[in-house]
């Protein structure tokens, strides 16, 4: 049907995602990923096709795929969602885009330095490429608007925080919304009937406390920069370290926001691997430093499901997803086997298959025993991001 689809835009820390989605059923009849963006190995896939290397950068590639995806659908394109990591507090729906929307992301970029500004700038392609469509953003932040005052507040000087708008806002929103969602469809039941804990690994990672469908807790914070450890992001540090840096090694401000979000994670502690595939290859072929990175990773991940399982009191299931939590058994074993204690007794050959199916999104790799039911959801962002526009569709604008 003409003018049915809606052409999503998704820019990760590692890589892009484009599709063309039906926002009824979540179809996608054109796809384009690129991926490992800054590992020096960049490539990209067409509709599923064998990959092809493409320029480690984000703008070249997308200036140079994106034409070649639309093709002969452009007149079946309704318009562009795009998810944009940082709304701040204005933020907390779907937007259109417009010149002055581009302006107040901007100015949120400093809380989001790998994310935002690639955003803009994939919206501002599409809109050179499509001008006649409606172009949206779709806000991780705007899912965990929720957040309880005690678990959004930093203990700083409140006139302070006020004045900065400085709190805890949350990120994966929509992937951990698009989760719980699916997790409850698979178990016959309300998403408002549950308490989950949400564990969305990837690039960047964070763990969600999820409570009756709201989020009540997060692991990351004011920027994507707290919480786990992460592909190039440090995750949790003493906050006293930057300020060492700065006085005793000479580093700036900038120089240290450098270091902590694309140096450091686990590109920091293999000494330059920052794909999560690679450093599990390196570490079963014997590589120390790989090992331990991955041992560092786990630690701090089962720290933070510790804590939000404490938050809800009592969760009904633990799910992973993302890129690693769907693909790695080895990560998810880790995690399952120190649990016992929480009553989580996983099948080993579940685990190890995941997700059986293409057409499957939801798998239990626990057993009929285990009182934490825990699963493993396939993301699927992009539809979640259409069927966020959906009702504003009667709006446009021209950029």
């Amino acid at each position: 049907m003409k003018n049915s689809l809606i052409l999503v835009v998704n820019f990760g820390s590692t890589s892009i995602k484009v599709d063309l989605v039906e926002p009824n059923n979540g179809e996608s009849q054109g796809s384009l990923s690129i991926e490992r963006l800054g590992s020096g190995k960049a490539f990209f896939r067409i509709n599923g096709s064998t990959p092809s290397v493409t320029p480690d950068n984000a703008v070249l590639s997308l200036q140079q795929l994106l034409p070649a995806l639309l093709d002969s659908r452009r007149d079946s394109v309704c318009a562009s969602a795009h998810r944009v990591v940082h709304g701040g507090k204005q933020f907390t729906t779907p937007t259109l885009v417009s010149e002055r929307v581009l302006e107040q992301l901007d100015q949120l970029s400093h809380l989001a330095p790998l994310h935002n500004p690639p955003a803009i700038t994939g919206i501002r392609l599409t809109a050179d490429l499509l001008p006649d469509l409606p172009h949206f953003a779709v806000f991780d932040t705007a899912f965990h608007r929720t957040i309880p005052l005690e678990a959004s507040t930093y203990a700083l000087p409140r006139a302070l925080a006020k004045k900065h708008e400085i709190q805890r806002y949350g990120f994966h929103g929509i992937s951990h919304a698009f989760t719980i969602d699916q997790v409850a469809r698979h178990l016959n039941v309300r998403s408002t009937d549950l308490k989950i804990v949400s564990c969305h690994l990837g690039g960047g990672c964070s763990v969600c406390a999820v409570n009756r469908g709201k989020s009540v807790g997060t692991s990351m914070g004011m920027t994507p920069l707290e919480g786990l450890v992460m592909s190039t992001r440090c995750g949790d540090l003493d906050p006293a370290i930057p300020l060492l840096l700065q006085k005793e090694a000479g580093y700036s401000v900038d120089e240290v926001q450098e270091l902590l979000t694309k140096q450091s994670g686990l590109m920091g502690l293999t000494g330059g691997v920052s794909d999560f595939r690679d450093i599990e290859q390196a570490a079963l072929q014997g590589d120390e430093s790989c090992r331990q990175s991955l041992d560092i990773f786990c630690h701090r991940l089962l720290q933070s499901i510790g804590s939000h399982l404490a938050v809800l009191n009592h969760a009904d299931a633990l799910v992973f997803t993302g890129g690693i939590g769907e693909n790695s058994w080895w990560v998810r074993q880790q995690i399952c086997e120190r649990l016992s204690n929480f009553g989580v007794q996983y099948s080993r050959l579940r685990n190890e298959i995941g997700i059986p199916s293409s057409e499957q999104l939801v798998s239990e790799v626990t057993s009929a025993e285990s009182r934490l039911r825990v699963f493993v959801s396939r993301s699927n962002e992009a539809w979640a991001i259409a069927k966020n526009v959906v009702p504003y569709l009667n709006k446009s604008v021209k950029l």
